[in-house]
């Protein structure tokens, strides 16, 4: 694969995220003759932390990990690039960008969707509304 194809691939399948998750909350009082409910702990796990993941999606990346990083992509993403295009991406990015990190991050959640902005020490990798899938409990990058 040419060299200038690799690395646009590799910026290409390099994505990150930002956290800036608006919640808002309503509250109201009840009048004397409603009786508020009881409140009951919640069975639900609650989601992982998507910066998690997109720093170890990066971290695998740029660190050689071509097995680790493409169980980071979604189902889709994964059928989208043949395996062994994607480690020799990452096994070059490993060697141009392997020293990146992570420097700043943001980003956008809404339910099992989100979009994550980031950062990198090296500015050609820089994501922007990278794409990320809540599947089976675990964030997938899904920018592909």
């Amino acid at each position: 694969m040419p060299r200038t194809l690799t690395l646009a691939l590799a910026v290409l399948l390099l994505a990150g995220c930002g956290s800036s998750i608006e919640t808002t909350a309503s509250t109201t009082t009840p009048s004397p003759s409603v009786t508020p409910p009881t409140s009951q702990a919640s069975t639900t796990t609650p989601p992982p932390d998507l910066e998690d993941a997109v720093r170890s999606y990066t971290a695998t990346f740029l660190g050689g990990d071509a097995p680790a990083a493409r169980s980071l992509l979604t189902e889709r993403c994964q059928q989208a690039i043949a395996e062994t295009d994607f480690e020799a991406t990452v096994a070059q990015a490993a060697t141009i960008y392997g020293d990146a990190i992570i420097t700043s991050y943001s980003e956008q959640v809404d339910g099992t969707v989100a979009t994550a902005t980031y950062q990198l020490s090296d500015p050609t990798l820089n994501q922007t509304d990278e794409r990320w899938l809540l599947v089976d409990d675990a964030w997938r990058n899904d920018d592909c």
